[in-house]
């Protein structure tokens, strides 16, 4: 074996095992690209106060604009799931170039009414799953969940989760369940 080859088994060795490492992870770059956003929004759409997690809901839904914070809710997510949906044919004319959920299983959650529909102000007691609302997204999981879209659109990302509104930790009030 002459010097030259001896000197490209090693590299041809070292360059496929970092190939390998660095290709491991089994996802696109667009798929970790949509991991990224779905970390932005969660950080921007919940807040972390001690052990679990808040968020408001009083967006109008017509505007976007916060028009009230009347529902406080409570959960203890482990973790969100990022799930890649298929781009349909007419999506992909119309420029989605990628498409997909933000999943927040949920065992249980409460909430605190401010007084915004009920008039009654305090937590409500634990109920199981997650908060139902009109959410195709929401529906369509057997797993109680929160989540939001996720989508990019000629190479803009967007989140369709703006019903979340992010409290202070300072807004959380004192445990006292009805």
């Amino acid at each position: 074996m002459t010097r030259w080859k001896r000197a490209t088994v090693p590299l041809t060795f070292l360059l496929t095992f970092s190939c390998l490492l660095s290709c491991s992870s089994g996802k696109s770059e667009i798929q970790k690209e949509a991991d990224g956003k779905a970390q932005q929004w969660w950080d921007s759409a919940v807040a972390k106060c001690g052990d679990y997690y808040y968020r408001y809901q009083g967006i109008d839904m017509v505007s976007g604009k916060i028009i009230h914070k009347d529902i406080l809710y409570q959960f203890k997510p482990t973790t969100f799931i990022v799930k890649e949906m298929p781009v349909t044919a007419a999506s992909e004319l119309n420029g989605v170039e990628w498409s997909g959920q933000i999943i927040v299983p949920v065992s249980a959650y409460r909430y605190y009414d401010l007084g915004g529909n009920y008039n009654l102000a305090g937590w409500y007691g634990w109920l199981d799953g997650a908060p139902q609302f009109d959410a195709p997204y929401l529906r369509e999981n057997a797993a109680p969940v929160l989540g939001a879209v996720l989508e990019k659109v000629k190479g803009k990302w967007s989140v369709d989760g703006q019903d979340y509104v992010k409290p202070n930790c300072s807004e959380i009030p004192k445990d006292t369940p009805k």
